[in-house]
This record gives structure tokens, C-alpha cells and sequence, in this order.
């Protein structure tokens, strides 16, 4: 076996040192928002990642951070879309995020690792110094076709038409929360008017109950009286 010479043992140790400096276990501290977004494309098309969330806080907690999710995503994958569906369970929801086709790559690596979830926590005030083990667990990711283009076709600047399209969004957001937040009140009143209900049911019985016992106690007493009214008039006698 021949000797290597020195710029071939120079070459192997600096590519040696590369891969170590990209293992995995490296790169699980890079946070998805320090890599940068590439600019948006004009008339890029979007793919709509599903995705399942498990938490211990519940969907209606996450349901209020909405917004937070949205803008992680939107900063880290330049997604155009962020919405949060019912799960079987209250602990258990699903994801839907549509990003350029650009950003399909860094999203399922991010995906597969932990740096993505400890930015997801740290929505909910978890900080990755002082909890090990997060809340939040990912998985069963999917890819749809998105819904559209992420800049459309149009003589205004690209980026009025980006501020329009996520007013747009936003309004669209506002309006399914304003539906959820009917059908909750909605719940709210009529579990309200069920529990009103069986309270005067449990108050009527008690009353009934009570006039019972005390038609007993007359009923006792009035012949404990007649008892006592006998004896003495035997007495008398």
C-alpha cells in the first residue's frame, strides 16, 4: 500500500474536519430562524405541509397562539398560510402550512429535528435552558399541492401585493376565530341552560322531600300528643 503524500493527508484531514463540523448533533442548535429566507419569487408555487402537533396544553391553548405560529413559520419558511385543525383528542392538532416550493427542503429538515420544536415551545414561554424535554412532539408530515402562487400576477410592486395578500390572511383568520368563538359561546350558553335546568330539578325534589319529611313529623307528632292526652285522661280517671 503506497504512503500518502502530504497535501493528500492535508486534504483528508480538512475534509475530516468539515464532516465533523456538520454532524447532526451540531446542527440541532442552529434555530430555523438563523438560516436566511431566500426572497420570494414572483409566481412561485406553494406546497401546503400537513402535519400532527401533541401537546399537553390542548389545542385551545394553541388555538390563542395562532398568530405566534404564524409568524415563526412566516419568518423562518416564508410561509403565506398557517391554520390549526381539530384533532381526535384535546391534546392533539394538526398543522397546515403552505411555504414556496423553495422552502420544502429546509422545512423537512427542520422538520425531522429538534431546533423547529424548541422555537415552537418557546411560544408558550418554554425555555429550552430550563426544560429538557419539550411539550410539543411532531409528526406524520404530508404534502398537498398549496393553494396558489405566492406572489400573483400583477402591475403593482411585489411587495404591496405581499402586505395585501396578508391583510387578506389575517381577515380570513379573524373570521374563523369569530365563528369558533360563536360556537364556543354558543356551547357555553347551552351547557349553562342544562345545568339551570337540573338545578331546579334537584331543587324541586328537595322541596318535595322536604314537605314530605315534615308531613311525617306532624303526622308523629299528632299522635304522639293523642297518646299523651290518653294517658292522662286515664290518670284522671
Amino acid at each position: 500500500m503506497s504512503n500518502l503524500t502530504s497535501s493528500e493527508s492535508e486534504k483528508i484531514t480538512k475534509e475530516s474536519r468539515i464532516s465533523v463540523s456538520t454532524s447532526p448533533i451540531e446542527t440541532e442548535n442552529i434555530s430555523p430562524l438563523d438560516e436566511a429566507v431566500p426572497a420570494l419569487i414572483i409566481n412561485e408555487e406553494t406546497t401546503t405541509m400537513h402535519f400532527l402537533c401533541k401537546s399537553k396544553l390542548g389545542w385551545i391553548a394553541w388555538r390563542e397562539k395562532e398568530a405566534s405560529l404564524f409568524s415563526l413559520f412566516e419568518r423562518a419558511f416564508s410561509a403565506s398560510r398557517c391554520e390549526l385543525k381539530f384533532g381526535e383528542s384535546m391534546d392533539e392538532f394538526g398543522l397546515e402550512i403552505e411555504i414556496p416550493n423553495n422552502q420544502i427542503e429546509k422545512f423537512e429538515k427542520f422538520f425531522k429535528g429538534k431546533a423547529l420544536l424548541t422555537e415552537i415551545n418557546k411560544i408558550h414561554g418554554q425555555d429550552p435552558c430550563t426544560i429538557i424535554a419539550g411539550d410539543v412532539r411532531l409528526s406524520n408530515l404530508k404534502k398537498t399541492r398549496g393553494s396558489g402562487m405566492t406572489v400573483a400576477n400583477s402591475s403593482i410592486p411585489s411587495s404591496l401585493t405581499v402586505i395585501q395578500t396578508r391583510i387578506r390572511l389575517l381577515k380570513d383568520c379573524m373570521d374563523r376565530r369569530d365563528k369558533e368563538f360563536q360556537a364556543v359561546k354558543d356551547q357555553s350558553i347551552a351547557q349553562e341552560d342544562q345545568i339551570s335546568l337540573k338545578f331546579e330539578q334537584i331543587e324541586k325534589k328537595l322541596e318535595k322531600k322536604n314537605l314530605m319529611v315534615l308531613e311525617n313529623i306532624n303526622k308523629v307528632k299528632k299522635e304522639l300528643i293523642n297518646i299523651v292526652l290518653k294517658e292522662l285522661s286515664t290518670l284522671d280517671d
